[in-house]
């Protein structure tokens, strides 16, 4: 990612990574591909290869500097439309497999000591070990002797008794973190020293990447070199004051994730407050900064983000943090759409239900108005554009009727030229 669009201070030393792009235009260019996918990460290096037999599939292969910028580029781009075909996009290189835990995290253990511990979930199979978390009454580690015990101490719930409820999780190793989030900050654009600072007390840091909320800079993002001096960063920064507000600090959510900033949040409101306006998306951390009233809000992909926001600008002043990812990019074209207010509203119906059930309902939506168009071909239609537009895009058809004819007669001219092929006759 470029410095201009994450005001990332300074780089470190990052690993090369490449994805495969497929289910390309045959008039994709470089220069096309690097504006969308520049918005992941700093891009090396892009080659596009033609199909020499069709003449109409693409594919492409880019390089990140960073390996993951290019996870991210999977996460966000995945099925993302260029010049109207969605894209399919893998990794390079086969991602490697993970093995099942046997070490849990007990947390909320303030009236158990560690034979009550041991005891309790001795239930669910054999313990090898059970012993504090650097030496944290609060919290303990317990290492199963198989994977499948541990699991089934993952799926039960734990009540002890009418005060105590367990939180069990696996263990997450130091070693899986590099990056925090500090919070509740107010640093203007030209003023950043004295976070620099801050930070490199406690080790050395390799990046920085803030964002604004309105003149200020209210959140950050640091990766330090080594996952003890992350560590110690979320222990030791913690309080700490900075331009005189006292900073809060957590450990980042995976580097895949989306952000959404939230600002202006009434006087009133506290985070849970927030949750519930995103009630039925999902959120996967939400990052408060009570002394501007703002949060960050991380979601899976960018589509949920988008979708999000479509869903909750009606209470909040809200928008995705990036202004030059794909999602909100497309964001911002729809915005100046006259259909943008009945999309919202239709974002607000959806959010609350699974994925599988909103294509479902787009679906019985859909269906009615290809059957209007193409009533000889309309299942066949409609699965296809199912297939091709992403939930959003498929939002948009709806309520776009000239955009659904223009894609009904691109698939049906596809469809016809499909049919004259197949009975042409061979020559003798």
């Amino acid at each position: 990612m470029s410095p201009q669009h994450y005001n990332v201070l300074y780089y470190g030393d990052t690993n090369p990574a490449t994805i495969h792009v497929s289910e390309l235009q045959p008039n994709v260019t470089e220069s096309i591909l690097l504006d969308i996918f520049k918005a992941t990460g700093s891009i090396y290096n892009i080659r596009i290869i033609q199909d020499p037999d069709s003449g109409t599939n693409t594919t492409a292969y880019i390089t990140y500097q960073d390996s993951q910028d290019a996870k991210r580029a999977q996460m966000d781009l995945n099925r993302y439309p260029i010049f109207g075909r969605p894209c399919h996009i893998t990794q390079s290189l086969p991602k490697p497999t993970t093995t099942p835990t046997t070490i849990l995290l007990i947390s909320n253990l303030s009236t158990l000591n560690l034979e009550q511990i041991q005891k309790h979930f001795s239930t669910y199979g054999p313990i090898h070990s059970c012993y504090w978390l650097h030496n944290h009454q609060h919290k303990a580690l317990i290492q199963f002797a198989d994977p499948t015990s541990a699991d089934r101490a993952l799926q039960t719930t734990h009540q002890i008794d009418s005060t105590t409820h367990l939180h069990v999780r696996p263990y997450e190793p130091e070693s899986t973190f590099r990056k925090i989030i500090m919070t509740n900050i107010d640093v203007q654009p030209n003023s950043t020293t004295q976070l620099k600072l801050l930070c490199e007390t406690v080790g050395e840091v390799v990046w920085i990447r803030l964002e604004r909320f309105g003149h200020h800079y209210r959140h950050a993002v640091i990766k330090y070199r080594h996952p003890n001096q992350a560590r110690r960063a979320l222990i030791e920064l913690w309080g700490r004051l900075l331009n005189g507000q006292r900073v809060l600090v957590v450990k980042a959510p995976p580097d895949h994730v989306v952000f959404v900033s939230v600002s202006r949040v009434p006087s009133d409101w506290r985070e849970e407050d927030l949750r519930t306006v995103f009630h039925g998306v999902k959120v996967v951390s939400v990052h408060w900064a009570p002394c501007s009233r703002s949060a960050l809000f991380a979601f899976e992909t960018g589509e949920a983000a988008a979708m999000a926001v479509m869903a909750v600008q009606h209470v909040l002043v809200v928008r995705m943090a990036r202004p030059e990812h794909p999602w909100a990019v497309w964001l911002q074209q729809v915005q100046a759409s006259p259909i943008y207010d009945a999309l919202c509203r239709a974002c607000r119906a959806l959010v609350s239900y699974s994925v599988d059930i909103q294509k479902q309902i787009l679906a019985e939506r859909l269906y009615p108005l290809v059957l209007e168009r193409v009533p000889e071909f309309d299942q066949h239609v409609t699965w296809i554009l199912l297939e091709q537009m992403s939930i959003l895009e498929t939002l948009v058809l709806i309520h776009d009727l000239n955009w659904l004819t223009d894609k009904i007669q691109e698939i049906m001219y596809s469809v016809l030229t499909m049919q004259q092929q197949r009975i042409q006759p061979i020559p003798i």
